[in-house]
């Protein structure tokens, strides 16, 4: 009886059937060097795969605080990565941002199991320069009443 055989014969089925926990998600390991495993990322990893992602917590995908989730990947589909690990983060098709907290592989190394948590943060997905800002001044001293511009003066 071969176990690697066996259980990737299970996960297929399990991404298969998995109906709406299975989704297309975006990988990203941000540039940087990661405290957690060393390594240096020289520019940003993005890698498109299919991820489970339970929308409520069955048996065995439970986690203490809510807008937690465990997620599951095949290992091939991340193996673009290195090793994931904390600091990385899953954008799921909505734009939800879940951050990488703890990330383990089972005995067999045919899927990768994340502990995440929701992000406030947001996803844009690239480096277009900021528009529009408020304009609450400027960089001279400061006065007795707080400078808000030529619209606010009284």
């Amino acid at each position: 009886m071969n176990l690697t055989n066996l259980t990737k014969g299970a996960i297929d089925t399990l991404f298969r059937l998995g109906g709406e926990f299975v989704k297309d998600v975006t990988y990203v390991r941000p540039p940087g060097a990661n405290p957690d495993t060393g390594q240096v990322a020289g520019a940003e990893v993005r890698i498109g795969a299919k991820a489970i992602v339970p929308t409520y917590a069955p048996a065995g995908f439970a986690l203490r605080n809510r807008g937690t989730a465990r997620v599951v990947f095949k290992a091939a589909d991340l193996a673009g990565v290195s090793v994931p690990a904390a600091g990385d983060y899953i954008v799921l098709p909505d734009g939800t941002r879940l951050n990488v907290t703890t990330a383990r592989i089972d005995v067999t190394a045919q899927i990768w199991l994340l502990d995440t948590e929701e992000s406030p943060s947001e996803d844009y997905g690239d480096l277009t320069a900021h528009g529009a800002s408020a304009d609450y001044g400027d960089v001279a001293a400061h006065t007795s009443e707080e400078d808000y511009g030529i619209l606010f003066q009284q």
